[in-house]
């Protein structure tokens, strides 16, 4: 049997295996690990005496240390201990998650016959696919392309020796499974998971850096404060969007403090609302201040893998999508939440740098704003497939900016009067050329604009 195809073989027969298990996701206590989150970082030395513990790591941030403990304590008997003392804030065992989201849905479809990677042309399924078209991703990009935006990708790695991240990934980048600083994996479902993942948003944010930030192992197993010192990491480091392409039926304390302090820090997160098909709120997706993302096809009907929620923002392209693969493998197709979250991730780049002084719940309320509702098409979910299904340029574009260069400027007159009487191009966006809010594109909004430019008049859009 020719090796790539028997590898391939091997592969779904693990997956098939693991499917087996997908339905159970009970978080296990890791072993002589507890997590103590403490008012004031000068009190820990008195709980390790009291505990006879020590520590392994912690987030500075957040006070926040996980701590080993000696190996006859009972870890649920110590978090009651811990729990009752005053200068204890929180304490909570080590929950060890497995991301059951990417065995979910079979084995990516390897594209054996993909042609060599040329940067915006081929493979031509990974530039004019549908998932990207249907969007207009293209056209967003003629707006913006995610200019010094960085995204952070909480998965489990990815191959970096992949064409498709030359010159897309951050410096950043952090492997928190072994402690150092190359997340970077060429084997595995993980490693395949990872840089589809990426692969998204590499294609709807192609000038975004990515900081990879691998929390998951090769089995597909992460921990509570594996998954908290992520997030805080990518906080730290200046991320301005984190995409969480997995999801946990427990609702996790720790994770959700530091959640909730990225957006306090004005980061966006997007998160993959679950591929079991039911009617479920997941964990991070249905977090209060988490962008919670579920699948659609071509037609706009939700995937029938896609669960969904009232909790539910937004939907994206989460059917037969293409991208980048681990190893020699390459190119291939692949469905899920994980793979609608990360278009979100990537259009909230490019909102960020079309809309720089706008916070992350404004850039959120934007995206939602300008997406398409798709009820009529999906009768039986109203209400659980939040706001509508994505659309790129609608939220990126700047009221006025008829050229399409993120300013205001008598360059937008020019354009603006050349299309009207010239037939010259039309706008990426109609909309950036009402200015004066009739419904009509003409030159009356070439005079509102040389009002608003030359004589402090009121500012164009109809927001």
């Amino acid at each position: 049997m020719n090796i790539r195809i028997q590898r391939h073989y091997y592969r779904a027969l693990f997956t098939l295996i693991l499917l087996c298990f997908s339905s159970f996701n009970y978080a296990i206590i890791e072993e002589d690990r507890i997590i103590c989150q403490v008012y004031s970082p000068q009190e820990i030395e008195n709980i390790l005496d009291s505990l006879g513990a020590t520590i392994i790591a912690e987030i500075d941030e957040s006070n926040l240390f996980l701590l080993r403990l000696p190996s006859a304590s009972d870890v649920e008997t110590v978090v009651e201990k811990l729990s009752d003392m005053p200068e204890v804030e929180m304490a909570q065992p080590n929950y060890i998650y497995c991301a059951i989201n990417p065995y979910q849905i079979s084995q990516p479809f390897v594209d054996y016959d993909a042609p060599p990677f040329q940067e915006g042309v081929s493979p031509e399924h990974y530039y004019q696919q549908y998932s990207q078209t249907g969007i207009s991703i293209d056209a967003a990009h003629q707006i913006c392309r995610g200019e010094n935006i960085l995204i952070a990708i909480i998965d489990g790695g990815l191959d970096n020796n992949h064409p498709i991240f030359y010159n897309h990934l951050s410096e950043l980048s952090y492997d928190f499974v072994s402690n150092d600083a190359a997340p970077w994996v060429s084997l595995g479902r993980m490693a395949d998971h990872g840089t589809f993942v990426a692969g998204i948003v590499a294609r709807s944010a192609p000038e975004a850096s990515l900081m990879i930030l691998k929390s998951f192992n090769s089995s597909g197993n992460s921990t509570s404060f594996r998954i908290a010192q992520s997030i805080s990491y990518a906080v730290e480091h200046g991320a301005r969007v984190i995409n969480m392409s997995f999801g946990m039926d427990e609702f996790d304390p720790v994770i959700s403090k530091e959640l909730d302090r990225a957006c306090e820090n004005n980061v966006l997160l997007v998160a993959a609302a679950g591929n079991e098909g039911q009617f479920i709120n997941k964990f991070p997706a249905g977090h209060d201040c988490v962008v919670n993302v579920t699948a659609v096809d071509s037609l706009d009907k939700k995937a029938d893998f896609s669960n969904y929620w009232y909790s539910v923002s937004l939907t994206a392209p989460g059917v037969n999508v293409y991208g980048p693969l681990s190893y020699d493998e390459g190119w291939g197709w692949w469905g899920g939440t994980s793979f609608a979250a990360p278009f979100v991730s990537g259009l909230a780049a490019l909102a960020f740098q079309a809309h720089p002084e706008e916070s992350n719940q404004e850039i959120i309320n934007r995206i939602r704003r300008y997406s398409i509702n798709i009820d009529d098409l999906n009768s039986e979910y109203i209400s659980t497939l939040g706001d509508g299904r994505i659309v790129f340029p609608l939220s990126v574009f700047v009221n006025g900016d008829i050229d399409s260069n993120l300013k205001v400027n008598l360059g937008d007159v020019v354009f603006l009067i050349n299309h009207i009487y010239k037939n010259g191009p039309s706008p990426v966006v109609n909309q950036a050329s009402d200015n004066n809010c009739d419904l009509q594109v003409n030159v009356g909004d070439a005079v509102f604009l040389i009002n608003y430019i030359f004589r402090n008049g009121p500012s164009p859009g109809c927001d």
